[in-house]
């Protein structure tokens, strides 16, 4: 008969291996708790912080923006060795190459940057669909900076693309990069516009609408010159313009820009005695209210144009809203309105009246309004894994007001992006996500069409270590190269449509078959009116922006 040492339940003396396996097991899960990594970002001269420095936690999906004082904060990282890769505009790009994460500590970090007389552009988000160093891009891009853009003295973000080496404009609006795009009056666009990775194109013709593209609190613009469609769709086969926005920051900030111009027409080709100006007025303003960051833009804009039926007039609203830099879930969110109500030129009256219009169309015109809103949201945001969730709602609709024709359409796309990020290790990544949009146009000469797009796409990134390499050349020399990062990717796109009635039996003429002159088939839709026909006369401009 067996005997019990005295106290001990029987039961409990049975189970004893499988407490010590379980036991055994917990212990390494306790040892490999995540940590955190917490820092500054100074200047290397003064020593105070540097809010809106852009921080990334190389080896992992992880990126963040500096608050208050140049703060900033990684949370769920898991125990290791990583690299910190900091930019801000202004200054010299940076980076800590050796940031040890302890189970369950804190790695605190100071990163000392020093002034650069120049911008140089540090880290980019659009190429790989991930933040990294912009030498590390596995594509060509440049990058353009908020005080670039301010500089050139434009309106519309269009004005200062035109400079970037490899981009040009065939036409209103029908941006073209290292020529992938012809002439289609900004109709199908082969460069896909995004704003914070949201798509920014109609949802119908696939037109970039400059006008409805924000302008005052942008932080950079990124250009990636060449095919993307692997990961980003067919409207990539020219390359990606991103807009990347600032984040709101802890203080409050007001931004007031003006500016007025004067159109000088040739003396012999007048056909007014009133002025011809164009003037606007924009204002911004940004706070936070607790952990929420709230940013809301209003901007007004009107012209008499250079030309009969040159006149035009805008209305553009945004609003965004954003989490705490240094919360561990990030969000953001965004609605703009634009209304623009423009002329519409089609040709000149005769030979010698290049200016005028014929009495027939004097006064045509027409209303184009848009409505862009997205949100991204990150569920989970460790150092291993990153899952965003970004669901997007375009809607434009266009009027014309012609002698000829009232026609008018109006379109609806709403989709959603999903996209997981995984670092398999310090040199291999893993981007893995799908897209599915919905589009309804409405139209007197196009029905009542439905398009349905489905896609998935992923990227597989493995970073080949340094090598070192000899040579000679009557000295011996030992020089390294660089890690460069392989990417591998691809894409697969479905789409699908149906109409209540074949696009070709619409009545009336669209307005782009009157703007060019030529019969589009079906898929072609209706754009705003070129206010640029001819060849312009001399623009006499000035203006000035405040940040209070």
């Amino acid at each position: 008969m067996p005997v019990r040492p005295p106290g001990t339940p029987g039961r409990l003396r049975r189970l004893s291996p499988w407490l010590l396996l379980l036991s055994g097991l917990a212990a390494p899960l306790a040892a490999q708790q995540p940590g955190v990594v917490a820092g500054q970002v100074q200047d290397a001269r003064s020593g105070t912080g540097l809010e809106g420095a852009r921080v990334l936690l190389a080896g992992t999906p992880l990126a963040t923006t500096t608050g208050t004082n140049g703060r900033f904060g990684f949370a769920d990282v898991a125990p290791g060795r990583y690299g910190l890769a900091v930019a801000a505009v202004g200054y010299v790009a940076d980076s800590l190459p050796d940031v040890t994460v302890t189970s369950g500590d804190t790695a605190r970090v100071v990163v000392a940057m020093r002034p650069a007389a120049v911008d140089l552009p540090g880290i980019v988000v659009t190429a790989s669909r991930a933040p990294e160093r912009v030498e590390d891009a596995p594509a060509s891009v440049a990058v353009l900076s908020h005080d670039e853009v301010i500089a050139r003295n434009v309106n519309t973000v269009d004005g200062a693309l035109a400079f970037v080496p490899g981009v040009a404009f065939n036409g209103p609006g029908q941006m073209d990069i290292r020529g992938s795009t012809g002439s289609a009056g900004g109709i199908g666009s082969r460069v896909l516009t995004l704003i914070d990775g949201h798509p920014a194109l109609s949802g119908d013709g696939g037109e970039i609408i400059f006008e409805a593209l924000p302008l005052l609190d942008l932080d950079q613009i990124e250009v990636v010159k060449g095919a993307a469609s692997a990961l980003y769709g067919s409207n990539a086969l020219g390359g990606v313009v991103n807009l990347v926005t600032s984040s709101v920051g802890d203080r409050p900030e007001t931004v007031v820009r003006a500016h007025i111009g004067f159109y000088q027409v040739p003396t012999q080709y007048q056909f007014t005695n009133d002025a011809l100006n164009a003037q606007g007025l924009s204002l911004q303003h940004s706070r936070r209210f607790g952990s929420v960051g709230v940013r809301i833009t209003a901007d007004r804009e009107t012209s008499d144009g250079f030309q009969q039926n040159g006149q035009y007039g805008r209305w553009f609203l945004r609003t965004k809203l954003t989490s705490a830099p240094e919360a561990a879930h990030p969000w953001d969110a965004y609605v703009i309105w634009s209304r623009n109500d423009a002329g519409d030129f089609l040709a000149w009256r005769s030979q010698s009246q290049p200016f005028e219009v014929t009495p027939g169309s004097l006064g045509d015109r027409s209303v184009y309004s848009f409505l862009l809103a997205g949100a991204t949201v990150t569920p989970i945001a460790t150092s291993s894994t990153l899952l965003q969730v970004s669901p997007y709602l375009n809607h434009n609709s266009n009027q014309n007001y012609f002698s000829e024709n009232q026609d008018y359409h109006d379109a609806t796309r709403g989709g959603t992006t999903v996209q997981l990020s995984l670092a398999a290790g310090a040199r291999h990544a893993l981007t893995l996500g799908a897209d599915g949009a919905g589009t309804r146009v409405s139209s007197n000469f196009l029905g009542t069409p439905w398009l349905w797009d489905g896609a998935v796409f992923g990227q597989d990134e493995v970073t080949l270590p340094s090598t070192r390499s000899s040579g000679w050349s009557g000295t011996s020399r030992t020089g390294s190269a660089r890690a460069c990062p392989w990417p591998a990717g691809i894409g697969l796109r479905a789409r699908s449509s149906s109409s209540s009635r074949p696009c070709s039996s619409g009545s009336g003429s669209s307005p782009t078959q009157r703007s060019t002159g030529s019969t589009l088939g079906p898929g072609s839709w209706a754009r705003r009116p070129s206010r640029l026909a001819g060849s312009p006369p001399t623009r006499r401009s000035s203006g000035a922006s405040t940040v209070i």
